[in-house]
């Protein structure tokens, strides 16, 4: 994802007593005197004529998840009764040099941060991003670095984490593996847990396919499949099997470095 440009609000753009103003000042006054927290910065930045709470706060290293979860509850107790669709609070928890938790929007509770990182660390991730949506319904989104990127073993790998259960609490579950090779939104159901277990037997049974990419997202699988030579009837049969998940399908087919040269349905 390229770096968005952030650039700084004047007081003369955004009203000194304006909702937002008011919720950063609030959160950067009040955050500090967390047990836990080191320290930390609140600013109003505006992108696209949208205007953004955006904060760091540094915790003391080696906290137990409890008190992660806590200490970002506290950061957001504050603000709790703010409109979330008006003021739009980001919030960036760190411990160190790591990043714990980016909270992208609405106002976590204790227990829901708690088990989302608890998942982020025994799934030893590189990233964890949490929000609160409308009916409170708390999302995460999960990056892990699996241990291959060759078909059969990264699938077989990343299966092992979509097959746990969802953390109490939460809602829906994403998981991002090795960078873009693998991503699925909202976890995936039973149907689509098997159509993947078949996939990556297919995969081990046909080294022709050197790599694969899995974007699942809105309802559909995208399956993007690098083979060695143009193999229509082997991208067929894949085809054939990855329909078993149950939603509606695309898979596209490229050799290595070259355009695609074959796309079904």
């Amino acid at each position: 994802m390229s770096a968005l440009l952030v650039l700084m609000l004047s007081a003369c753009s955004i009203p000194q007593d304006s909702e937002i103003d008011r919720a950063c000042r609030v959160m950067g006054d009040r955050t500090p005197h967390l047990a836990g927290v080191k320290k930390s910065s609140f600013a109003v930045t505006v992108h696209s004529h949208s205007a953004t709470c955006s904060g760091v706060v540094e915790l003391q290293q080696e906290l137990a998840s409890t008190d992660v979860g806590r200490i970002v509850e506290g950061t957001y107790d504050s603000v709790r009764d703010a409109d979330a669709d008006s003021v739009r609070i980001t919030t960036r928890f760190t411990a160190g040099s790591t990043t714990l938790v980016v909270v992208t929007g609405g106002f976590p509770k204790a227990a829901e941060t708690t088990a989302l990182v608890d998942v982020a660390a025994e799934a030893n991730a590189t990233y964890l991003y949490m929000g609160v949506g409308s009916s409170d319904r708390v999302f995460g989104q999960v990056g892990v670095r699996l241990s291959s990127t060759a078909p059969a073993e990264s699938l077989d790998e990343a299966l092992g984490f979509l097959r746990n259960p969802l953390p109490r609490g939460v809602y829906g579950l994403s998981w991002g593996f090795n960078d873009s090779q693998i991503f699925v939104e909202d976890g995936a159901d039973t149907a689509e847990l098997a159509a993947l277990a078949s996939a990556a037997s297919w995969f081990a049974r046909h080294p022709g396919i050197s790599r694969f990419e899995l974007s699942s997202q809105s309802h559909l699988d995208k399956w993007t499949l690098t083979t060695l030579v143009e193999a229509p009837e082997l991208v067929g049969e894949f085809t054939a099997i990855a329909a078993d998940c149950g939603h509606p399908l695309a898979v596209e087919a490229l050799l290595q470095g070259e355009k695609p040269y074959l796309s079904l349905p």
